[in-house]
């Protein structure tokens, strides 16, 4: 029974040793490129949901995201849509 513990107590410690030299092993860190965010400012002047459901599912379709909102009281309302910026987009349709 003791040759048992002995046993499984060395087995055990060289098994924590492994673990604790593997997490030694140098790891190289590389940093991620900055996110470039593209911006378009929707207004719109209408309390109408539909027309502004169609706004905002419109810009969707060329992968604008809705960032916030502005209201101007009762002139309308200023919508901030942003989508990830492509290396070929030059100009925002």
């Amino acid at each position: 029974m003791n040759r048992c513990r002995l046993l499984v107590s060395s087995v055990v410690l060289v098994l924590l040793c492994l673990i604790a030299l593997s997490g030694r092993a140098e790891t190289k860190v590389v940093p991620l490129p900055a996110i470039q965010w593209e911006y378009k400012v929707l207004f719109i002047r209408t309390p109408n949901e539909k027309l502004v459901e169609d706004a905002l599912n419109k810009a969707g379709e060329s992968g604008w995201e809705l960032a916030g909102t502005l209201q101007f009281g009762t002139n309308g309302i200023q919508m901030i849509c942003k989508r990830l910026r492509r290396a070929t987009n030059t100009a925002m349709p």
